[in-house]
């Protein structure tokens, strides 16, 4: 099923890098059913920066349901690697990203892709 799944989301993504849509919406998979079609991966977020050629540490993940707005500042790391990252620096690049992102979908309209 996930092999079958790739060609679509790789369509989504270049209609987003494109401004065809304004964001992609993963659906969940599991790990195994991944490995077995022969896919490495490792979470959507450092996919999505490997293809659009955006450097990992530069992506973050945001988590929306009701009103509220979740953004992770460390991806799939270790616990160790993680606490290293947290630092004033990172965390206040993280919510200026976060605060320029939001005010940019707030002045446009969301499209939808089919």
């Amino acid at each position: 099923m996930a092999a079958l799944l790739w060609p679509v989301r790789d369509r989504a993504i270049q209609a987003a890098l494109a401004g065809e849509v304004d964001a992609v919406v993963a659906a969940p998979q599991t790990e195994r059913s991944i490995a077995a079609a022969g896919i490495t991966f490792d979470g959507y977020p450092s996919f999505v920066a490997r293809e659009t050629g955006t450097p990992v540490e530069n992506v973050y993940l945001m988590i929306c349901f009701d009103g509220a707005r979740i953004v992770h500042a460390t991806l799939h790391l270790s616990v160790r690697e993680a606490v290293c990252l947290i630092t004033q620096e990172h965390v206040e690049r993280v919510i200026r990203v976060t605060d320029a992102s939001l005010k940019k979908a707030r002045h446009r309209s969301p499209k939808d892709f089919r």
